[in-house]
């Protein structure tokens, strides 16, 4: 525990609870809750843990006590992040990425544009 004492800005919510269901939403909820921290003045890393963990809502915590971290690394927001973004972004299937960039095909009338832009993504 830190004995830092924290100053939190009155009138900063908290960011809505994670929607699980909704998995490919993790980039923007971390975002959203790294703009609360700034806002509300939480700069320590175990206070940004446990205000994300609040946050994100009950089922965070099983999956947080998965990730079987150190006490250290508990604490540390950089290293909780890095877990979160493995098990909601999880490992890409480069086989299956290549084929579906090999396949795209620029369509007449379609801007060229726009299919750089749609293999970008």
């Amino acid at each position: 525990m830190s004995d830092t004492p924290v100053i939190v800005q009155p009138g900063v919510a908290l960011p809505e609870p994670f929607d699980f269901n909704k998995p490919q939403d993790w980039d923007t909820y971390k975002s959203r809750f790294n703009r609360y921290c700034i806002m509300a003045g939480v700069t320590n890393s175990e206070q940004q843990v446990n205000s994300l963990l609040y946050a994100m809502g009950p089922r965070a915590e099983t999956i947080f006590t998965s990730f079987n971290l150190s006490e250290a690394d508990a604490e540390d927001i950089v290293k909780v992040r890095e877990k979160f973004d493995g098990f909601f972004n999880g490992k890409k299937n480069i086989i299956y990425e290549r084929a579906k960039f090999n396949m795209r095909v620029q369509s007449p009338g379609r801007a060229w544009k726009t299919l750089l832009q749609t293999c970008a993504n």
